[in-house]
């Protein structure tokens, strides 16, 4: 993860991650991403931002996964957006 911040319109976070050079084949426009690692996010208009983790280390590697389906999509580009899911869909890893 490089940066995590609130969106210009507060109904948001984005996250901005680098995928490592040898997955980047990978990631295809359909590709599905999710929280591995354990960390919650909750925000709220008048409670603010509350995050917890499973570990120090959970927040350091920041532990994402993703799967991209057979029939795949073209190749993501730089700067290409994803949703980031919660948790996975069983279906996502077969």
């Amino acid at each position: 993860m490089l940066d995590c911040r609130l969106n210009d319109d507060a109904h948001e976070v984005v996250i901005h991650a680098r995928i490592r050079e040898e997955f980047a084949p990978l990631v295809r426009m359909n590709s599905k991403f999710w929280d591995a690692g354990g960390i919650n996010i909750h925000t709220g208009l008048f409670s603010g931002a509350n995050i917890s983790a499973e570990s120090a280390q959970t927040l350091i590697s920041g532990d994402i996964e993703f799967a991209t389906p057979p029939d795949f999509q073209n190749a993501a580009t730089n700067g290409t957006v994803f949703i980031l899911n919660e948790k996975s869909d069983d279906e996502w890893k077969e």
